[in-house]
C-alpha cells in the first residue's frame, strides 16, 4: 500500500504552507525546463510505501530482524 502524504512548513503548534519559491528543483534538459515554465505548481508530499516483512527479499528481512525491536520504519 502507497501514501502520498502532504508535507506542510512551520512547527508542530504553528503549520505553515511552503511557498513555491522556498522550493528549489533541479529540472534539466529542453523538455523539463518547458515542464517548469508551464507548470510551476509543485506538490511537496512523502511517499511511504507499507509492505508485510514477508513481502522483502531474504537480504533485507535479514537487515530489518538486526535492528532493535523498538525500531519503526
Amino acid at each position: 500500500m502507497t501514501h502520498k502524504l502532504p508535507i506542510k512548513g512551520g512547527s508542530p503548534t504553528a503549520e505553515m504552507i511552503i511557498k513555491d519559491s522556498d522550493v528549489h528543483t533541479n529540472r534539466t534538459g529542453i523538455m523539463n525546463q518547458l515542464k517548469k515554465v508551464v507548470t510551476s505548481k509543485i506538490t511537496s508530499q512523502l511517499i511511504v510505501e507499507v509492505r508485510p516483512h514477508t513481502k522483502f527479499s531474504e537480504e533485507t528481512k535479514f537487515h530489518l530482524d538486526l535492528l532493535p525491536s523498538i525500531c519503526f520504519l
